[in-house]
Parts: structure tokens; sequence; C-alpha cells
């Protein structure tokens, strides 16, 4: 159990002795960065939205989670959700 414990204590001391400093130096070049830049400016969010465009980038990204079909996702979790609510109502509810 010992010889475990001092495995990882050298495996930490491993991952500890690289700082992530140098690593993002290495790959991004900071004195390039400080430069301004007016070519990463989107205009576009500089213009005020509609409610309808807000409500559709809201959408767009949460459906963008469900996968390659989430048309057929939400129409199957709706048609369970309107045939089980349908079902306990009258099943439970109706008799009271």
């Amino acid at each position: 159990m010992i010889w475990l414990s001092l495995i990882l204590f050298a495996f930490a001391l491993l991952l500890m002795q690289n700082p992530r400093r140098k690593k993002v130096d290495s790959f991004f070049q900071l004195e390039a960065t400080e430069n301004e830049s007016f070519d990463a400016i989107n205009v576009k969010d500089l213009v005020a939205k509609s409610a309808w465009q807000t409500i559709k980038e809201n959408i767009s990204s949460n459906v963008g989670i469900l996968g390659p079909r989430p048309a057929l996702y939400i129409v199957l979790y709706l048609s369970f959700s309107a045939v089980s609510s349908w079902f306990v109502f009258y099943r439970f509810l109706a008799f009271l």
C-alpha cells in the first residue's frame, strides 16, 4: 500500500513540474496580441436585436446539444409528455 502512495506521489510531482504558463507562452505569441485589432469586432452584436432574434439564438444553442436529429427528439418528448399527462389525468384525476 505504501508503494502505491509513493508512486502516486511521484506522479503528482511530475505533473507539478511543468507549469502551464510555459505551455501557453510556447503556443501563443503574447507580444502580437497586445496590439489592438479591430478585425475581431462583431458588428451584429452592436445592433439592437429583436425579441424573436434573441429567442432564436437561445433556442438554437440548446437544440444543438441534442445531436444530429433534434426535431425527432423534440417531437418524441412532446408526444410522450402529452400522452402521459392525458393518461394520468383521465386514469387518476378524472374521478375526483
